[in-house]
């Protein structure tokens, strides 16, 4: 199994990963010894990226994970989990999709600084494993302001303890995404990368005040003009120059690539540079009081910080494109990556990929000419379906990895194996002629 470089996290993944919705119960009851063995037939055939949340089966599917994973290497997988639901006593059965929940308890939504740190918390303690890798702010709509800043606080705080390596957005639609990334990086849809009082985001150098794409100055703002420079001198409501850096009123800063700095500086974000209150660091690290640094990173809430990832289900899949028109590009300009979930379209294409009628009933027509259209496409270059489904999503610079779910052993090495398919450029291109 092929592995790469997941962004700017400095994790490596494997280019397929395992989502764990499915061992939790999701829609059938799934035996705990089928349930470990399907991890386990995952890690024989190189999968080290794992996907659970405690949603997922009200916790059954954490504590699973953990039976499977916690004797294993710490450091030779990947694990994530997701935040925004405390599973309680009590607590209310609002996803009747689990099969098997655990007896008297439930999720209740809470996107609190205080629910997050309990839910990551307990995360560790269901699963009994010392670290969690990866933290998606799971459905972030279901409460954006609050999951959009105190959320997104707690888990910066909890990736600069080294508690967490790296924050993501966990979800099912790309305009979710992509607004709480403009918001939170503070920029515009009108101007793009740079937009706003004092930020600059993208690599290279500010050109003057005010220069560059999509950026604003303050007055007297100017700009040091050398290769990986960012603004000299920025005053008044703040500097943001061209691709490269960004600072606010009285700051003083030449930056290099990858370098931030500056006092009462708002944080720029993307490749390159950003600043931020207080003070930054060099490439690699963070520091100072909403600070970011490093290729991509950002700085202080509203004021350049973004996440690192994006868990993005069933909106960029042979079927649904509509992740690749705004999410991916803005992703690409912050320095961010996407796991694409949901490649079988919540299982229409697995469901109609023999042509067989026992998934027609409940997919649309329209769907289901275009399921004609890929099979006809697939069958002229002698493609399994599932295979072109898997690998699409991976040709996308934004994308290194995918997530997929099984219930049993059979069903993840059927997936590794299309996985693994030899695929030519010629039915790529005619794929997307037709």
């Amino acid at each position: 199994m092929r592995t790469v470089e997941l962004g700017r996290t400095g994790l490596r993944v494997s280019e397929l990963g395992l989502g764990l919705a499915s061992i939790g119960g999701m829609f059938a009851a799934v035996p705990q010894e089928q349930a470990v063995a399907t991890i386990d037939r995952a890690w024989e055939l190189g999968i080290r990226l794992f996907d659970t949340a405690p949603v997922y089966g009200y916790g059954l599917s954490e504590r699973r994970a953990g039976l499977a994973l916690r004797g294993r290497p710490r450091d030779e997988f990947v694990l994530c989990s997701k935040v925004g639901r405390l599973i309680e006593p009590g607590g209310p059965d609002l996803q009747p999709i689990w099969a098997e929940p655990p007896a008297g308890v439930g999720p209740r939504l809470d996107y609190s600084y205080d629910a997050t740190i309990r839910s990551f918390e307990a995360s560790l303690e269901r699963m009994g494993i010392d670290r969690i890798d990866i933290l998606h702010i799971h459905d972030p709509e279901l409460d954006f302001p609050t999951a959009s800043t105190e959320t997104l606080q707690a888990l910066t705080d909890l990736r600069a303890r080294g508690t967490i390596r790296a924050i993501s957005l966990g979800v099912n639609h790309a305009d979710v995404a992509t607004h709480f990334l403009r918001q939170t990086a503070g920029l515009s849809a009108e101007t793009g990368a740079g937009a706003g009082a004092g930020l600059g985001a993208g690599p290279g150098a500010g050109t003057g005040a005010g220069a560059g794409a999509g950026a604003v100055a303050g007055p007297g703002a100017r700009a040091d003009t050398r290769p990986g420079a960012g603004p000299g001198v920025g005053a008044g409501v703040g500097a943001g120059a061209g691709p490269g850096a960004g600072a606010g009123a009285g700051a003083d800063v030449g930056l290099g690539a990858g370098a931030v700095a500056g006092l009462g500086a708002r944080a720029g974000a993307g490749p390159g540079a950003g600043a931020g209150a207080g003070l930054g660091a060099g490439s690699g690290g963070r520091a100072g009081a909403g600070a970011g640094s490093g290729p991509g990173a950002g700085g202080g809430v509203g004021g350049g910080l973004v996440p690192d990832v994006v868990l993005l289900a069933g909106r960029y899949t042979l079927l649904d494109r509509s992740g690749g028109g705004e999410l991916l590009p803005l992703c690409e300009e912050l320095g961010m990556v996407v796991l694409a979930a949901g490649v079988f379209q919540g299982g229409v294409l697995a469901d109609t990929a023999d042509g067989a009628p026992h998934g027609y009933a409940r997919v649309p027509a329209d769907v289901l000419r275009r399921i004609d259209v890929l099979r006809e496409v697939c069958r002229a270059y002698d493609v399994p379906l599932l295979a072109a489904a898997v690998q699409f999503p991976l040709r996308h610079p934004a994308v290194p990895a995918v997530v997929v779910g099984a219930r049993s052993p059979r069903e993840i090495a059927e997936v590794a194996a299309w996985h693994e398919v030899e695929i030519p450029e010629a039915f790529w291109a005619e794929l997307d002629r037709a």
